[in-house]
């Protein structure tokens, strides 16, 4: 059992199994729809499996969970397949081998949709 400073042990801590990476990969989406696929690490050749890719951003389009802009890392595992590194939201994000008209399109969509979204009073 490891501590984490600043946590209370009432605090439910979920860890993910520690994993071996061959490649990953950014994807940049707009409105559900791809509009890059960039290499950033591991291994250029091995490629991860769009068929994957578009599953879980129709996912997250069906859930509600989308937003007009974000990025959604995917990498290879030394066991092939391919698995979900991480989400980025779009307001903020770098830019790797992205065109220019795509990466202004993800930035001003996801800056659009988040000067509409009203402000909840807490």
């Amino acid at each position: 059992m490891y501590r984490v400073a600043g946590v209370s042990r009432r605090e439910e801590l979920l860890c993910a199994d520690v994993v071996t990476w061959l490649s990953e990969y950014r994807v940049y989406v707009v409105n559900s729809e791809i509009r890059s696929v960039d290499w950033y690490a591991g291994d250029r050749e091995v490629a991860i499996d769009l068929n994957v890719v578009r599953a879980a951003i129709a996912t997250l389009h069906a859930a509600g969970e989308s937003y007009a802009g974000y990025a959604i890392d995917f990498g290879v595992l030394a066991t092939g397949k391919t698995a979900l590194v991480e989400m980025n939201d779009g307001f903020a994000l770098g830019a790797y081998s992205i065109d220019s008209k795509n990466y202004t399109d993800l930035i001003w969509a996801r800056w659009a949709e988040l000067l509409t979204q009203s402000i909840v009073d807490n």
